[in-house]
Protein backbone atom coordinates (compact mmCIF):
# COMPACT_ATOMS: atom_id res chain seq x y z
CA UNK A 1 0.00 0.00 0.00
CA UNK A 2 1.29 3.38 -0.95
CA UNK A 3 1.78 5.88 1.86
CA UNK A 4 1.76 3.34 4.68
CA UNK A 5 4.92 2.39 6.56
CA UNK A 6 6.53 -0.99 6.21
CA UNK A 7 4.92 -3.35 8.79
CA UNK A 8 8.38 -4.56 9.78
CA UNK A 9 9.31 -1.01 10.83
CA UNK A 10 6.19 -0.45 12.94
CA UNK A 11 7.35 -2.56 15.85
CA UNK A 12 6.04 -5.47 17.87
CA UNK A 13 2.57 -5.17 19.36
CA UNK A 14 1.58 -2.27 17.12
CA UNK A 15 -1.22 -3.14 14.68
CA UNK A 16 -0.62 -2.66 10.98
CA UNK A 17 -2.27 0.62 9.80
CA UNK A 18 -3.34 -1.14 6.61
CA UNK A 19 -5.60 -3.35 8.71
CA UNK A 20 -7.02 -0.58 10.90
CA UNK A 21 -7.68 2.00 8.16
CA UNK A 22 -10.59 0.11 6.50
CA UNK A 23 -12.27 -0.21 9.91
CA UNK A 24 -12.17 3.56 10.55
CA UNK A 25 -12.77 4.95 7.06
CA UNK A 26 -15.96 4.76 5.03
CA UNK A 27 -16.07 5.28 1.29
CA UNK A 28 -19.84 5.94 1.15
CA UNK A 29 -22.64 6.83 3.56
CA UNK A 30 -24.01 3.34 3.00
CA UNK A 31 -20.87 1.85 4.56
CA UNK A 32 -21.45 3.85 7.74
CA UNK A 33 -25.17 3.00 7.80
CA UNK A 34 -24.40 -0.73 7.83
CA UNK A 35 -22.37 -0.43 11.06
CA UNK A 36 -24.73 1.62 13.25
CA UNK A 37 -25.15 0.42 16.85
CA UNK A 38 -28.38 -0.75 18.48
CA UNK A 39 -30.13 -1.34 15.16
CA UNK A 40 -30.62 2.39 14.48
CA UNK A 41 -31.14 3.69 11.00
CA UNK A 42 -29.14 6.65 9.72
CA UNK A 43 -32.13 9.07 9.71
CA UNK A 44 -32.96 8.45 13.37
CA UNK A 45 -29.33 8.80 14.39
CA UNK A 46 -28.89 12.03 12.42
CA UNK A 47 -32.06 13.57 13.88
CA UNK A 48 -31.08 12.54 17.42
CA UNK A 49 -27.60 14.01 17.07
CA UNK A 50 -28.93 17.29 15.68
CA UNK A 51 -31.48 17.60 18.51
CA UNK A 52 -28.76 16.85 21.08
CA UNK A 53 -26.36 19.41 19.58
CA UNK A 54 -29.11 22.05 19.40
CA UNK A 55 -30.19 21.53 23.01
CA UNK A 56 -26.64 21.45 24.34
CA UNK A 57 -25.80 24.67 22.46
CA UNK A 58 -28.91 26.34 23.88
CA UNK A 59 -28.00 25.30 27.43
CA UNK A 60 -24.40 26.47 26.90
CA UNK A 61 -25.57 29.95 25.87
CA UNK A 62 -28.12 30.02 28.70
CA UNK A 63 -25.42 29.26 31.29
CA UNK A 64 -23.23 32.05 29.93
CA UNK A 65 -26.12 34.54 29.95
CA UNK A 66 -27.12 33.64 33.52
CA UNK A 67 -23.47 33.96 34.62
CA UNK A 68 -23.19 37.34 32.95
CA UNK A 69 -26.39 38.62 34.54
CA UNK A 70 -25.38 37.40 38.00
CA UNK A 71 -21.98 39.10 37.74
CA UNK A 72 -23.52 42.51 37.07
Amino acid sequence: MRGLPDPALIGPGVPDPGVIAPLLAFSTAGDAAEMLPFGLDINTLQTSVLVYLGLSSLVFVLVWVVGYLRSR
